[in-house]
């Protein structure tokens, strides 16, 4: 036990000396020195590749708009060609009515066109059915004027997106350019990188909301129901009816002025 207590004691007293000796003597190898970088990922590389991958995207929805502006752009025309159409349509039915209207007042108790003698009572009910016709080509006219109010309305508001969506697309292109050209200092190249992390975010934003399918109800026809004929009083002559007639086309012409 004692030896091994020596040899012990022996070999510590060993290890002591050549420290101090060590730590006297000059070094004669290089101290290796372990060095640990942290490579830092730029942000505004990561910016860059998110507007990178938002560019398809932001391409399609550019597409998807300028259709649809050509979309709202054909129902206009259409539109408006149908109200052209009901206007003519309800002016043709006018001046029949008027022209109805005057023979009416200026005839006789009867009168002969081509070749055909009709009474009164019948050119009055000649008249009635053409001022029927007429009230309906001029509801068909008021449902056109509100078809092209609402194709108009919805143009404006394609046009507005189409518009919006292609300056997103611009900005985005520049902010890209710019990123990947950046050569300037630090501080721009930080608002640089601040700006497009905000239109990496509106654009996300964007692109999450899916195109509002905007749709304008075509008005149907207006079926006008003819109002019932006005029963004659047994003691009524033609004269009455006749003075109703004529009263209710005076209304009509100074309705349309």
């Amino acid at each position: 036990m004692s030896v091994a207590k020596s040899l012990i004691a022996a070999l510590a007293a060993a290890s002591v000396f050549h420290s101090v000796a060590t730590a006297g003597d000059p070094p004669n190898k290089a101290a290796r020195i372990t060095a640990v970088t942290v490579v830092k990922r730029s942000s505004g590389g990561t910016v860059l590749e998110q507007l990178v991958v938002l560019q398809q995207p932001v391409h399609v929805r550019v597409v998807q708009c300028e259709d649809e502006l050509q979309r709202a752009e054909q129902a206009l025309q259409t539109a408006c060609n149908d109200r052209d159409s009901a206007k003519a349509a309800a002016e043709l039915a006018l001046s029949r009515v008027e022209t109805a209207a005057c023979l009416l007042k200026t005839m006789c108790r009867t009168v002969e066109i081509n070749c055909h003698t009709f009474t009164e009572d019948e050119v009055a009910e000649a008249v009635q059915i053409l001022i029927t016709r007429y009230r309906e080509t001029a509801d068909s006219l008021a449902a056109a004027e509100i078809r092209v109010t609402e194709c108009s309305d919805h143009l404006s508001q394609v046009q507005d997106k189409v518009a919006r969506w292609q300056r997103k697309e611009k900005a985005l292109l520049e902010q890209v350019a710019g990123l990947r050209d950046a050569h300037d200092t630090a501080a721009a190249r930080s608002d640089r990188t601040t700006a497009a992390t905000a239109l990496v975010n509106e654009l996300s934003s964007m692109l999450a909301q899916k195109p509002a399918a905007v749709q304008i109800t075509t008005t149907a026809d207006v079926t006008v129901t003819p109002e019932p004929a006005h029963v004659p009083d047994p003691t009524d002559g033609p004269a009455l009816k006749r003075d109703q007639l004529l009263e209710e086309v005076d209304s009509i012409l100074d309705a349309g002025n």
